[in-house]
């Protein structure tokens, strides 16, 4: 009686590791027509989860839409989740075989306050750890509420406001008066800002139209 034992090793393998093995035993009988056969019950062998993502951030215009995807790779087939602000969101599984998953996420008539900030695609599958990447997608600022047509009294002080839309928040917000920026003008012209998407001008002691 002579024992065999026999060893299956892979070097800096990843996702080729992955699958059903079976360790088939065959001797010089099988030639004679004997059932020399012995096949071992299966082992699987688990792969985790590897993601990546079409971008790392993505600048978009408000109004515009965007499409985030998302391809994650291991054994058993991952599974794909979209998260924004920690809430799952619905995406849709464009591919899925033995090995490879594909998610799209598409965003319409995106809006810096609705839709600009991190998004997270993880994959899950029955091996750990767990595997995720994210997507910054960036809104350039726009003015959604302009300053309008306002009358004030001889002397009077004045006030314009000015909303502003853009991810990340704008850091400033700059007036100008017939082509000049206003903080250079006079004293007598007070800019602030109220919040990181509002900008207030007032003037104050009006003795001419400011626009």
């Amino acid at each position: 009686k002579k024992q065999t034992i026999s060893n299956l090793k892979y070097t800096n393998a990843y996702l080729d590791a992955g699958g059903d093995y079976k360790c088939v035993a065959t001797n010089i009988l099988q030639k004679n027509g004997m059932p020399a056969n012995f096949t071992s019950p299966s082992t699987v062998v688990q792969v985790s989860p590897k993601v990546s993502v079409n971008s790392r951030q993505v600048d978009a215009v408000r109004g515009s839409s965007v499409h985030l995807t998302c391809t994650a790779t291991g054994y058993p087939t991952p599974d794909l989740t979209w998260k924004f602000n920690d809430k799952l969101m619905a995406g849709e599984v464009t591919q899925k075989n033995t090995t490879i998953s594909l998610s799209s996420l598409m965003l319409r008539s995106v809006t810096a306050i609705s839709h600009g900030g991190l998004y997270k695609c993880e994959a899950r599958n029955s091996a750990a750890p767990s595997d995720f990447a994210t997507i910054t997608v960036m809104l350039l600022p726009e003015v959604i509420i302009p300053p309008v047509s306002v009358g004030v009294g001889y002397l009077g002080d004045l006030t314009l406001t000015c909303k502003v839309s853009s991810y990340p928040a704008v850091n400033e917000v700059i007036w100008y008066r017939n082509g000049e920026q206003v903080s250079a003008l006079s004293s007598a012209l007070v800019m602030k800002n109220i919040s990181a998407i509002t900008s207030r001008l007032t003037m104050k002691s009006v003795t001419e139209v400011a626009c």
